[in-house]
């Protein structure tokens, strides 16, 4: 137990440069393995607080008297360690969610330009094309009326190293025709031309997956179908936290036309651990686990992190953290999927 408490104690020590660094993916890095750590210890420590020490007293006295004094001592010292453990995880989890929150963003101040595909929010930056960790090109709309384009450069520390703004055709480029763009170009005098493509990424569905009770299930299966895909685990506190409204969301949809695929990211062997988990909160949604290699597409950053995949195969929707999705907005969003 000290071991695995020192452990967490030294990483803490030794992260100290990537909490101190703008790279976000470092800082995520970083309170990931605290986190492990901390169920290390928290681990350990209710095994010990489950054992009948005046049981043992007899084969440990001495290491017992030398080290605590008394069995009382160390029956405290173990509770203590493991409530200490609880309340560093869930500090670590909390600190896990608002530093995830920062990969959704670029910070061009006093602005904030999302990194994902806005469904039920109205922003004032709009993207149309966004490539993870290289660039982001869209509409900036201070109003209904008007227009501008942009271009933005992704760097680990979410601050652009290039800024491009430029002009559009306004009647055009109206916020009311939004939805309708397909993609946007722009030339100078010399006639050199840049494109923005906002064609729908198409989903890979070459790849198995798992029920809890280990039958396997080719993901070919959900094809033709709106498939709300969430990537989750039980150490991540944000996926818990969303949860709820997940399951007030399946609750109120049409499952024949909508397939959920909750999609732990457990260590395989955890199945039961996750099982455990799910009954005790009394969801009814279907979760499954990897079966082997997953599609490139989820190998994401952080968790939670959503994709919506409409009936054609392509990914209409992904969302990286937490959200509600348990809204009347949402839901007709799911609903104009399947009605296409």
């Amino acid at each position: 137990m000290k071991i695995a408490e020192l452990t967490y104690h030294s990483d803490v020590i030794l992260h100290k440069p990537a909490r101190d660094s703008s790279n976000v993916r470092r800082k995520l890095a970083a309170i990931k393995m605290e986190i492990k750590d901390l169920k290390k210890l928290d681990s350990i420590a209710g095994q010990l607080g489950k054992r009948n020490f005046d049981e043992v007293e007899k084969d440990y006295h001495h290491f017992i008297t030398k080290v605590f004094g008394s069995t009382t001592v160390l029956k405290s010292t173990i509770s203590t360690t493991q409530e200490y453990a609880a309340r560093e995880q869930l500090k670590r989890e909390k600190e896990w969610e608002a530093t995830s929150q920062l990969l959704k963003w670029i910070v061009v101040a006093p602005d904030s330009i999302p990194l994902f595909t806005e469904t039920n929010r109205d922003l004032k930056y709009k993207p149309l094309v966004i490539q993870e960790e290289k660039f982001t090109f869209g509409l900036a709309y201070p109003d209904s009326l008007h227009a501008a384009g942009y271009f933005y450069t992704i760097t680990p520390s979410r601050q652009p190293e290039l800024k491009v703004n430029f002009s559009v055709d306004k009647a055009n480029f109206k916020k009311s025709n939004f939805r309708l763009f397909k993609g946007l170009s722009t030339s100078d005098g010399s006639g050199n031309a840049a494109v923005a493509d906002n064609s729908k990424e198409p989903f890979n569905y070459d790849f198995v997956i798992k029920d809890l009770a280990g039958k396997k299930i080719d993901f070919r299966e959900f094809q033709g179908k709106v498939v709300f895909l969430n990537l989750w685990a039980t150490w991540c506190g944000p996926c818990r936290t969303e949860m709820p409204a997940i399951q007030q969301l399946y609750d109120g949809v049409d499952k024949e036309k909508i397939a959920f695929v909750m999609l732990s990211l457990d260590k395989d062997g955890y199945a039961n651990r996750v099982a455990a988990f799910v009954k005790s909160k009394d969801f009814s949604f279907p979760v499954y686990m990897p079966s082997g290699y997953l599609a490139e597409q989820l190998q994401v950053p952080s968790i939670p992190t959503t994709f919506v995949i409409a009936k054609d195969g392509t990914i209409a929707m992904k969302e990286i953290g937490m959200k509600n999705y348990n809204t009347p907005k949402f839901k007709k969003y799911l609903n104009g999927l399947v009605a296409r």
